[in-house]
């Protein structure tokens, strides 16, 4: 089996870590994102950076900048990845799965679970990894839809993510494709 088009579940992860030089606190306030090229919405935090198209990422939600210039800058992104064959969202999950495991520094797996987004059969799984000397802690959601896999990845220090979990988990039920 081909791997060429599993890397959205690791590029997502690696764009974390390049943005990661911040911190913040949790805002609960969510608004509306609707991304019309890609079909899909979420609702993001309101007073969180927005970049669309960055390395790859249909959207991405950095948060607030920290005290410190070292913090760890929580984000939430959305990757969209054309597969070249149909696939269930659990054989996704389960090649990504693979996939992380075999690229990440210090990769270690917390938990994992299905669920329904958007009336759809999708999987979530909680990781730490380190890249260099930046620890992550992340939350990411996989569902297939067609021919495209939706991957929704929420990153925080390690510390700091029981603070942040309810709020990666409102925005990622919150995702829904569009027509």
């Amino acid at each position: 089996m081909s791997h060429h088009f599993y890397h959205v579940a690791v590029f997502s992860i690696v764009l974390v870590l390049s943005v990661s030089a911040w911190g913040g606190d949790p805002v609960r306030e969510l608004t509306s994102y609707t991304n019309q090229e890609k079909k899909f919405s979420l609702r993001l935090p309101r007073d969180w950076e927005r970049k669309e198209n960055l390395m790859g990422s249909a959207v991405v939600a950095i948060g607030p900048q920290g005290k410190s210039s070292e913090d760890f800058r929580e984000n939430i992104n959305v990757v969209v990845e054309d597969l070249p064959n149909a696939m269930t969202s659990k054989e996704y999950f389960d090649v990504s799965l693979k996939v992380l495991k075999r690229l990440f520094t210090d990769f270690q797996l917390e938990k994992s679970g299905s669920l329904k987004l958007n009336q759809k059969d999708a999987y979530w799984v909680v990781f730490t990894h380190r890249m260099g000397k930046v620890k992550a802690k992340v939350l990411q959601y996989m569902l297939v839809d067609g021919l495209k896999a939706y991957v929704i990845t929420s990153s925080s220090a390690p510390q700091k993510f029981s603070k942040y979990q309810h709020l990666f988990e409102e925005v990622a039920k919150s995702f829904s494709l569009s027509k």
